[in-house]
């Protein structure tokens, strides 16, 4: 029974997080879809090798987009952010843990 139940119990905490991106990423392929609308009027073909061009454009955007994210969170303003907002945190009880 314990088997089980630590079996099931981490399958739930392992399926959280990937159905929370799952409806982050749908989110945001919806409102990248509605700003690339345009960009396919300049477009002279509808699909390339069965996917709408419209698609790939938002594929392409948000590929682009997680770039400039991943390049903000290397520079120096995030890092300084992050250790704001830590030592901020840190006056939270409960917050830091002291190792044994």
């Amino acid at each position: 029974m314990h088997f089980l139940k630590a079996t099931l119990i981490g399958g739930v905490a392992f399926l959280i997080p990937v159905v929370v991106l799952m409806v982050v990423f749908g989110k945001a392929f919806d409102l990248m879809s509605r700003l690339a609308a345009p960009v396919q009027r300049f477009v002279p073909l509808e699909s390339i090798g069965g996917i709408a061009v419209a698609d790939l454009v938002t594929v392409l955007a948000m590929v682009l987009v997680c770039l400039l994210a991943g390049l903000f969170a290397m520079s120096r303003v995030a890092r300084r952010f992050y250790h704001r907002l830590d030592a901020l945190l840190m006056l939270l009880p409960g917050y830091a843990s002291r190792s044994l």
